[in-house]
């Protein structure tokens, strides 16, 4: 009986054996999967670290290149505004200095014209006149262009002058700078006449050659420089000559032989012809002859109108209203003002 309960036993340890065995391999073969999955997860988790590592690396790098592209674009941005705030204000610059320059050069235009356009006609159908203190008193009805602007400036440096009488005669520039021209309105024409008139004589002929051959010194006038001066020297008033002259400074003129013309228009100025007063100052104007100076041509002018030319009383009356200025620098620099 003790061999039949012998067997079993055996067979029990042996599966007990057989089962110790087996939980040692399992729990070995687990222990090793576990290693590995751990050292697989390990592997991978540095993996994964490593590559968002160099992610943010280049993440950073590409964030600094932005920046300065960023940046570099900013300053481009700031130095071409710049540079189109700096055009503009040349722009502005050249503009302003070019509607400076186009509106003086058109005023100055305008001027031209309209000093060109006065003297476009030259009413030449007007009678030649002669300047004798006789010949003054027969245009004491004209009304003299200063007397406007005369009144509109009573000053103590520009008095109106008050006539004596109606018919008081014209003061012409050779006498306002002569001695004797305070008792002008005085004398009788005969007196007047042998004060201002010294007798013919042989040199007429060579002054007149010399006036030809002569030019005229040219210079600027200012207020403040301005003083009395005589346009013209007094000669006996001889119609016949200052026609001829006159005639002759005409056709010197319609030839362009502006120099000869104006020599001629003085030489007959000289002997009482008062349109060449008149050409005279157009000369001035339009530096014919001369060099341009319009408050001599103006002076010109002014003695011409007074002495009644018409088409000189209507240019002085066109400056008396346009440029008072130029009319008073003329009126003083003849005395008259």
């Amino acid at each position: 009986m003790s061999d039949n309960f012998k067997a079993p036993s055996q067979v029990f340890r042996w599966f007990e054996k057989m089962k110790a065995n087996y939980e040692h391999t399992v729990n070995s073969v687990l222990n090793k999967f576990e290693a590995y999955n751990e050292k697989q997860q390990e592997r991978i988790d540095a993996n994964h670290q490593d590559h968002l590592e160099s992610l943010k690396h280049l993440h950073n790098e590409q964030q600094i290149q932005s920046q300065a592209t960023i940046a570099q674009l900013q300053a481009d941005v700031n130095y071409f505004k710049q540079q189109v705030s700096q055009q503009q204000h040349t722009i502005e610059q050249l503009n302003a200095r070019y509607d400076a320059v186009m509106t003086t050069f058109l005023e100055q235009k305008k001027r031209d014209i309209d000093i060109k356009a006065i003297f476009d006609n030259d009413e030449e159908e007007a009678p030649i006149e002669l300047t004798s203190p006789l010949e003054a008193q027969r245009h004491t009805n004209v009304q003299r262009p200063r007397e406007a602007i005369q009144q509109a400036q009573p000053t103590a440096e520009f008095e109106p002058e008050q006539p004596s009488s109606a018919t008081e005669p014209v003061k012409l520039p050779a006498d306002i700078t002569d001695d004797r021209a305070d008792d002008l309105t005085n004398e009788s024409p005969d007196d007047l006449l042998g004060n201002s008139v010294d007798g013919i004589t042989d040199e007429t002929n060579n002054e007149h050659q010399e006036v030809l051959s002569t030019n005229v010194p040219e210079s600027d006038h200012t207020l403040d420089n301005l003083e009395p001066i005589e346009l013209v020297e007094s000669a006996e008033p001889d119609e016949a000559l200052a026609d001829k002259l006159y005639n002759e400074a005409m056709a010197n003129r319609e030839n362009q032989a502006f120099e000869q013309a104006i020599a001629l228009f003085k030489e007959a100025a000289k002997f009482g012809c008062v349109k060449s007063r008149g050409a005279i100052g157009r000369a001035y104007f339009l530096a014919e002859g001369v060099e341009e100076d319009q408050t001599l041509g103006l002076a010109w002018l002014i003695s011409a109108a007074d002495l009644g030319l018409p088409q000189a009383i209507k240019r002085v009356e066109y400056f008396q209203e346009s440029d008072p200025e130029l009319y008073i620098e003329a009126s003083t620099l003849i005395g008259n003002a």
